[in-house]
């Protein structure tokens, strides 16, 4: 076991906000997948599975192949995406929260040399279609959504049906890029996007269908791509060809952006909410088995971070960087590139924006993430530390402790705990209670 040394530090250390870079503000587009692996895409290494449209985002932008959500599941992930924080609490519920929507609307307060203030409006137009969880798009901050956004019956759970997943039957869309159709799920999308010319308004956009989510019902055209695939065993044979679906709705997505002459403005960003085990399909809520969705693995935790702004990241276009990033870089990412001002929220800012790294290549300053996982109601419960070698997990709910060395066992097969002695396990330890004591 080497030694681990003592570069170790608190993951959410305040730090003093940098000035916001200047630059053309972009539009902005976030795609969010439902349940996609990390291993499970073309461009990271996969040679079975058929993501034409996500390889060529990553081979036109930047990835970050090791970025890092706070949970396995996607209630979390998205309101820790739209939120920045762990617990939006902080700010009295959802519609008190400064989330991304109502800060690209706000934008910056300038203060001048002589210590008055002026507010500067972003101008964007804030735009949502797909499922989130217990709130309507405007109780999180969007004017404008696809149609038939929330159903009162059902508030628990928020998605219409043709953005969850009705809305892409080859039988309404056809299929594999077919464009003579009008697809019930880009209607509102293109209508959209054709009610501005975009020239002082930006809009910013975000997507969230539930696809690849289970069920597993690919359409046949999208089997069909595999029937000469070798190797596939359990979920992977209707997962990846829910896979290539998926794939073709990011088409369907950014296609309208390439017609109306929109690519070069338009930052998107690809990320998938949490994952789900590669190789055998795993009951997510069994905990005792599971290594993916809603376990504390990295299969379920880690995720591609793709952005692709071609006039924005001209340098670096097709570079992979295996800093860790996580969702707070990611928020306020997306806030400084919109010229709004993370400091408007009522608790410091955890994250660093990584523009300089996406525009030319500076390498980020994080050493490792610490997340909690659940808690003790639920049955998944634990905490985490992920540097770039090591990913140690301590799970409460179960009493027991397991460590990693993920930089040669990425799909931590190998659990090094027994071994590694208290010596060595104390110092995750440390850290993790030094995180508690601070962050929670």
């Amino acid at each position: 076991m080497p030694p681990l040394g003592h570069s170790f530090t608190c993951a959410l250390i305040l730090t003093v906000t940098l000035p916001v870079v200047a630059m053309a503000r972009p539009n902005v587009v976030v795609i969010i997948g439902d349940d996609m692996g990390w291993p499970d895409f073309g461009f990271m290494g996969n040679d079975r599975v058929i993501t034409p449209t996500l390889d060529k985002l990553s081979a036109e932008g930047v990835t970050f192949t090791h970025g890092q959500l706070w949970s396995s599941l996607c209630y979390p992930t998205h309101h820790e995406f739209l939120t920045g924080v762990r617990d939006e609490e902080w700010f009295g519920g959802i519609r008190a929260a400064p989330t991304l929507p109502r800060l690209v609307r706000t934008g910056r307060v300038l203060t001048y040399p002589d210590g008055t203030q002026h507010r500067v409006e972003s101008r964007y137009r804030t735009w949502q279609a797909g499922k989130l969880w217990e709130y309507s798009p405007s109780d999180w901050g969007f004017r404008e959504h696809a149609p038939e956004p929330f159903d009162p019956k059902n508030p628990a759970r928020r998605g219409d049906a043709q953005w969850g997943r009705d809305g892409w039957t080859v039988e309404r869309c056809g299929a594999m890029k077919t464009e003579k159709r009008s697809c019930p799920a880009t209607r509102a999308w293109r209508d959209f996007l054709a009610s501005s010319d975009w020239g002082r308004d930006r809009f910013f956009a975000v997507f969230t269908p539930e696809i690849p989510h289970s069920p597993s019902n690919p359409p046949q055209q999208y089997r069909d791509l595999y029937k000469d695939v070798d190797g596939l065993v359990g979920f992977q044979k209707t997962h990846y060809p829910m896979t290539t679906w998926f794939d073709e709705l990011v088409w369907e997505i950014l296609r309208p952006l390439e017609l109306r002459g929109l690519e070069d403005d338009t930052l998107v960003l690809f990320f998938a909410d949490n994952g789900l085990n590669s190789e055998v399909y795993l009951d997510p809520f069994n905990p005792e088995k599971n290594r993916g969705k809603a376990s504390l693995s990295s299969l379920g935790m880690r995720t591609p971070f793709v952005f692709r702004w071609p006039k924005g990241t001209k340098r670096t276009a097709g570079k992979r960087y295996d800093d860790l990033v996580d969702l707070s870089d990611i928020f306020e990412t997306l806030a400084r590139v919109t010229g709004s001002d993370p400091k408007l929220r009522r608790v410091p800012p955890t994250g660093k924006h990584i523009l300089r790294r996406l525009r030319r290549g500076k390498q980020l300053s994080r050493k490792e993430v610490i997340a909690q996982v659940g808690d003790a109601s639920l049955q998944t419960f634990g905490r985490i530390v992920t540097t770039p070698e090591w990913r140690y997990v301590q799970d409460i709910k179960h009493d027991r402790e397991e460590l990693y060395a993920i930089d040669i066992d990425p799909r931590e097969e190998h659990d090094l705990a027994p071994e590694a002695g208290d010596d060595v396990l104390d110092t995750f330890r440390d850290m993790i209670d030094d995180w508690v004591e601070e962050a929670l």
